[in-house]
C-alpha cells in the first residue's frame, strides 16, 4: 500500500473518533499515521505494513489510553455524579445488614447490595450515605 493510503486511513479514523467519541478509533488512527510515515521513508511489503499497523494499534492503546482518557474525560468520572442521585434517599432493608457483611436494600423498586457499620434488621428504613461501585453504604433512619 502507498503511504498516502495509510495517511488517508489515519485521518479518516481520527475524524471518526470526533464523530463517534469513545476513545477507540483514535488509537487506530495514530497507528495508521505511524505506518504512513514508515512506508513513506522505507520500502515495506504490504504484509509487514498490516502487521506493523496491528502492533502500533495495540501499543498506542496500551501506552496512550490513560493519557487521552485524562485529557478528554478529566479526573472525575461520570459515576461520581450518579452517586449524588442516591445520597440522602431512604430505602428499606430486604436482607439483614451486619457489620462486615453485605445485605440488600430496596430503593426505587430495585434491590441493591448494601453495607452498614451496624446491624440492621429486615424492614427497617435506612438512609443512603454514599455509593461505592454498586454497593450502597447506609445507616439506620
Amino acid at each position: 500500500m502507498d503511504a498516502l493510503y495509510w495517511a488517508f486511513l489515519g485521518v479518516a479514523l481520527l475524524l471518526v473518533e470526533v464523530a463517534a467519541p469513545g476513545l477507540i478509533f483514535i488509537f487506530f488512527g495514530i497507528a495508521a499515521l505511524v505506518v504512513a510515515l514508515l512506508v513513506w521513508s522505507l520500502a515495506i511489503p504490504v504484509w509487514l505494513q498490516w502487521a506493523l499497523f496491528s502492533v502500533f494499534s495495540v501499543l498506542s492503546l496500551v501506552l496512550l489510553r490513560r493519557v487521552f482518557k485524562k485529557a478528554f474525560v478529566g479526573k472525575e468520572s461520570q459515576s461520581e455524579h450518579v452517586d449524588d442521585d442516591f445520597v440522602g434517599k431512604t430505602g428499606v432493608v430486604t436482607e439483614l445488614l451486619r457489620p462486615g457483611l453485605a445485605g440488600r436494600v430496596e430503593l426505587n423498586g430495585s434491590t441493591w447490595a448494601a453495607r452498614s457499620d451496624e446491624a440492621i434488621e429486615v424492614g427497617a428504613f435506612v438512609r443512603i450515605c454514599s455509593k461505592e461501585n454498586i454497593t450502597l453504604v447506609v445507616r439506620r433512619v
